[in-house]
């Protein structure tokens, strides 16, 4: 009996490590699949999500970047959002938030048209809780 309780132990490790491993597989192959490369992978505290995002570095010949992402759930692997946001940023701000800015780049008098914006998205209810726009 003795025996038995150090291998059932070093067993359930054994596939934890491993079903760990596999979801990150997945995250990482789904983001390498849509980006192309070039992915930087951000997990929330308690690492429970991570944000992969594709933000390549302005140039002079592109001085707007477009910002790619998505959310991903570890636990249950599954997508929760995916975006596209022109000139913008993202990052967590709590560990089931994250803040989407991003610029529109346009340069207008008109005060109905917005120049930036940014956002609050919950990862567990998949809701933006806020917006905001500047002119």
């Amino acid at each position: 009996m003795k025996l038995k309780i150090p291998f059932l132990i070093t067993s359930f490790l054994v596939f934890s490590c491993a079903s760990s491993k596999e979801a990150q597989e997945k995250y990482k192959s789904l983001a390498i699949e849509k980006y192309k490369g070039n992915v930087d992978y951000v997990y929330n505290e308690s690492k429970s999500f991570v944000l992969c995002i594709n933000a390549p570095k302005p140039t002079a010949l592109k001085p707007l970047h477009t910002v790619r992402f998505f959310v991903y759930d570890t636990k249950n692997e599954t997508m929760v959002t995916e975006e596209t946001v022109p000139d913008g940023s993202v990052q967590w701000i709590n560990d089931h938030a994250i803040k989407v800015s991003y610029s529109l780049g346009v340069d207008s008098k008109d005060p109905a048209v917005p120049h930036s914006g940014s956002y609050i998205f919950d990862v567990m209810t998949k809701e933006k809780i806020s917006q905001k726009t500047e002119n």
